[in-house]
């Protein structure tokens, strides 16, 4: 909408390359011009702004593979994703699937809460997300980072199953202890893992099995790999 002042800028401004009054087709080219440049500008501030939040997302474990596509696209449901959407209260949660079925990215879209939540709104404070081989290592030897999961308002710890199983059992006390104090805390874990519930059972015991236990908290996802799709 064209105001009274801009309406009388039209009509006598004077096209100091002609000497002439701008007319209306150079108005509208002017227009188009003044527009591309805003756009550019808001682009390249919502881009800034992606950028300083995407590294504070990076420290708190996210892979920046995942969060350039949550950006760049709308977050479209699958079988994994619609699990994590059912999360509703506090605990230990287990999404167990074959490999490629998406539960790392389901994951990512539960953290940020992606479903409801724009990128440039997503926190990074109170949330983690660790792989199942990291937390083996921080837990024995890096206890700043172990304290981080402890605290986190939500975790999820990422592929168990594939990190190093030592002979002391050192990571499953470590990691008996992280989510029991999760639990007792209330603060909402989610675990993902190529394990089958029985395969998960034996590798890892009755008690933190029992964490995990009923049909609302491990969930299984059953779909074809989606690597090479994205």
């Amino acid at each position: 909408m064209v105001s009274e002042f801009d309406d009388i800028l039209r009509k006598t401004a004077i096209n100091l390359d002609t000497g002439e009054p701008y007319t209306e087709a150079e108005w509208k080219i002017r227009d188009a011009e003044v527009a591309a440049e805003r756009e550019r500008s808001a682009f390249e501030e919502r881009n800034e702004a992606w950028k300083a939040r995407k590294l504070r997302l990076v420290e708190a474990g996210l892979a920046e593979r995942h969060l350039g596509e949550l950006f760049s696209r709308k977050v479209e449901e699958n079988p994994a994703i619609r699990k994590v959407a059912q999360i509703t209260d506090d605990g230990v949660f287990v999404m167990s699937g074959n490999v490629g079925c998406g539960k790392t990215f389901a994951a990512h879209v539960w953290l940020l809460d992606a479903m409801n939540v724009p990128p440039l709104e997503w926190k990074s404070s109170g949330i983690r997300f660790v792989t199942a081989s990291w937390f083996a290592r921080a837990s024995r030897y890096e206890g700043d980072k172990f304290a981080l999961c402890q605290s986190a308002r939500k975790l999820v710890i990422d592929d168990l199953g594939v990190e190093y199983a030592d002979s002391k059992q050192n990571f499953l006390v470590d990691l008996d202890e992280l989510l029991d104090l999760r639990w007792r805390n209330g603060c909402p874990t989610l675990v993902t893992t190529n394990l089958v519930m029985g395969e998960f059972k034996e590798r890892y015991g009755q008690r933190i099995y029992d964490r995990s236990r009923g049909e609302d908290r491990w969930m299984n996802v059953k779909h074809e790999s989606m690597r090479g799709r994205r």
